[in-house]
């Protein structure tokens, strides 16, 4: 996909920006991300959604030894993953940011398998993981067929009974004006040239920022209603990191 592309030129460039772009965090701003700072700007958004995954019923009756994190990056909630899995199987399309994740979480490092990807891909055994977490991920995605095949292959890798927990930012679901403003551009020959333009801008630095899909829940829902899972939900809170509300999508592999 494009998006790899661009994924794994900030990977190198800033990975920690990259994941939290917030402004004045760039490497080499007076106050870019330090590594205390960018681990804690993880753990307290991890609050509100295993609070959010627990009361929808976090884990399998296998437990909760292994979960997929799609997207991992640069660490930021793959550590806080491991307060609820023994496990971590961490897959990324970034060499860069794998490299900056395993240097972020240091020991905890031991208990995260991390796979590099390009294609979508998840390299688990079938009914092998008891969980499946993605955030701020899928938006950035240019081929809407890359989210359907992960979802495809999460279910196939989650033990039965077991659930996933995934961001899509959703419209109208947020309060913040530029998710609200954004869609998904029916012209193919436009939205390819649209698309063309924004990568070169955000190549040279001209735009710091990256492609951006929001979806309509009704599409979410029916992806995950064709890969096989049940018991679906959409719930909106907010997460500490922003101040802001963000839609999760929950189901489970009956």
């Amino acid at each position: 996909m494009e998006s790899n592309r661009e994924w794994q030129h900030w990977g190198a460039k800033d990975p920690l920006w990259a994941v939290s772009s917030v402004r004045g965090k760039r490497r080499g701003d007076p106050a870019a991300w330090s590594k205390e700072e960018f681990v804690a700007y993880g753990a307290a958004d991890w609050v509100s959604i295993r609070r959010q995954w627990e009361h929808y019923g976090l884990g399998s009756h296998h437990g909760r030894r292994r979960v997929i994190e799609i997207g991992c990056g640069a660490g930021r909630m793959t550590g806080p993953l491991l307060t609820a899995f023994e496990s971590v199987l961490a897959v990324d399309v970034s060499q860069g940011m794998l490299e900056q994740a395993r240097t972020l979480l240091a020991d905890k490092a031991n208990n995260v398998e991390f796979v590099l990807v390009d294609d979508p891909a998840i390299p688990a055994a079938r009914g092998s993981c008891d969980g499946v977490f993605s955030t701020h991920v899928f938006q950035h995605l240019s081929d809407p067929a890359g989210v359907k095949k992960y979802l495809s292959l999460a279910f196939e890798a989650l033990a039965r009974g077991a659930s996933l927990c995934l961001h899509f930012p959703v419209s109208g679901a947020h309060r913040e004006a530029q998710f609200n403003r954004l869609r998904l551009r029916p012209h193919f020959l436009w939205n390819h040239m649209f698309h063309a333009v924004q990568f070169m801008l955000r190549r040279t630095g001209i735009l710091s920022h990256w492609e951006y899909r929001v979806f309509q829940a009704n599409d979410v829902f029916r992806m995950l209603n064709e890969s096989g899972y049940t018991d679906l939900e959409m719930r909106i809170f907010d997460l500490a990191s922003m101040g802001e509300a963000h839609s999760f999508f929950f189901a489970r592999r009956p």
